[in-house]
């Protein structure tokens, strides 16, 4: 929080570690689920078997 706080930014300044630390994991998430429901990387799922992965409820 005290990154630039010379220039009155406060933390305003610095990325957001947490978000893209969530980010990462989800995007691992999704790549796990599609590849053990359908056997190949999600990126090279189709936009039905995609959606099928992102509907999938955590435990």
């Amino acid at each position: 929080m005290q990154l630039c706080l010379v220039w009155n930014h406060g933390g305003y300044v610095a990325p957001d570690w947490f978000a893209d630390w969530l980010h990462r994991e989800a995007i691992g998430v999704q790549a796990m689920v599609g590849q053990m429901l359908n056997n190949r990387p999600y990126g090279q799922l189709s936009i039905a078997d995609k959606d099928s992965v992102d509907a999938v409820e955590p435990l």
